[in-house]
Formats: C-alpha cells, structure tokens, sequence
C-alpha cells in the first residue's frame, strides 16, 4: 500500500477499510502514522479468532489452495494494545453486534487502544453489515467524520 501510495505521489490518505480493508489500514496507520490522517474501520480485527479462521477455511477463491487458507499461523494477523497506540489517525471504528466472525469485544478493544479513536455499534448488524438498513447512516456519518 505504501509503494501504491508512493508510486501516485499521495503522502496522506483518509480511508475507509472494510473487514480485511480496514486490517489492511490497521497494518498502514499503525506502521507509517504520518501516511494516515482519517480513516473509518468496519469490521476489522486485532487478530483472526478461531471461529473467523474456521469459517476462512471452509472458503475457497479461485486461484487459492485449501492450504493457502488454512491460515494455521497465529501471528499472521496479530496487532497488540501498544501497536495500535501508534496510530494517530482520527479513527471511527465501527462494528455490528452481531458480527459471526470478530465479536464486538473486539470492536471495543480496537477503540480503546487507539488514542482518541471514535466508536459506532451498530445494533443487530453483522460483519461489514453497512449496506442494508445502517447504509443512509453510514454514508452519513462516514463522510461527516472523514471531512473532520
């Protein structure tokens, strides 16, 4: 993403991630924080738990083997609390409480371990579930927070 970044000659971005998106700007604000100046997280984690790495499995893209899935390495996804207090980047994450792959525990941990991090429960919604009936609201709230 930085050599992207680099290659366009953009030296700061505000961003939406959603599900491995936003892990994608985790792994960007946490480890260039100058690069990030807003981004809006949906649906991201700290780490793959297993009930996520299970249903990882079960899924097969063309192209990829059942191996390239099996994710059996724990740090392959594995923020801590004090990564993420690199990031300075306003954050707004945001989770649904219903989400079958990443509890909205997580959701919470991810905002308080950010500095000054905004957080949006979405109520009875799923994984990335910004779509359905929280999409006018989304959209909203999203570009309300990435205009500061």
């Amino acid at each position: 993403m930085l050599a992207l970044l680099d290659a366009r000659g953009i030296a700061k971005i505000k961003a939406i991630g959603l599900s491995m998106g936003g892990n994608t700007l985790l792994h960007l604000a946490s480890r260039a924080p100058e690069r990030v100046e807003a981004m809006v997280i949906i649906s991201s984690t700290m780490h793959f738990p297993e009930p996520a790495r299970a249903i990882m499995r079960q899924t097969m893209h063309e192209g990829q083997s059942v191996a390239d899935w099996l994710l059996h390495d724990p740090t392959d996804m594995s923020f801590t609390a004090a990564d993420l207090s690199k990031i300075t980047a306003r954050t707004l994450v945001i989770y649904g409480d219903r989400d079958p792959l990443y509890p909205v525990e997580m959701g919470v941990a991810i905002y308080r371990a950010i500095p000054n991090a905004q957080l949006w429960v979405m109520p009875n919604a799923g994984h990335g579930d910004i779509f359905g009936d929280h999409k006018a609201a989304f959209v909203t709230t999203a570009l309300r927070f990435l205009r500061g």
